[in-house]
């Protein structure tokens, strides 16, 4: 009897943790996907900053954020799936990802034509990026 119980146990434990790990599996997704679009809008952030032509839109970043919870659940992602995703976004280690981002696309440190030129390419090819950014 005690084996059996033991072993009812056991499938029990393990048939709760197979909802959890595919949780798991697309807060991993949803973490991505968020990571992703602030670290854009911090490429975005930077390009404005450096650049004296151009930019940021922040109303645009806002409107954003606020419309991707909505668009997580249209693609299929649960509440909880999306809810977890969010835990554990490193605010700081983002901030430097976007700046990277806009010396990988050809910025230059200390560089404001470089940030225009980076940003006029964003704008022009009509990315994520170049939607939040605005010409003076």
């Amino acid at each position: 009897m005690e084996k059996i119980m033991k072993i009812s146990v056991a499938l029990t434990i393990t048939l709760l943790s197979v909802p959890t790990l595919a949780v798991a599996d697309k807060a991993a997704e949803v973490n991505k996907i968020i990571s992703q679009m602030m670290t854009d809008n911090y490429a975005a952030r930077a390009i404005g900053s450096n650049c004296p032509s151009i930019r940021t839109v922040e109303s645009k970043i806002g409107k954003a954020a606020m419309g991707l919870n909505k668009n997580l659940a249209n693609q299929g992602y649960s509440r909880a799936e999306i809810r977890a995703g969010t835990k554990g976004i490193k605010i700081g280690a983002l901030k430097a990802a976007g700046k990277q981002l806009a010396i990988t696309k050809g910025a230059t440190a200390g560089d404001k034509a470089s940030y225009c030129n980076v940003g006029m390419t964003e704008i022009s090819k009509k990315t994520y990026i170049g939607s939040v950014l605005k010409a003076k």
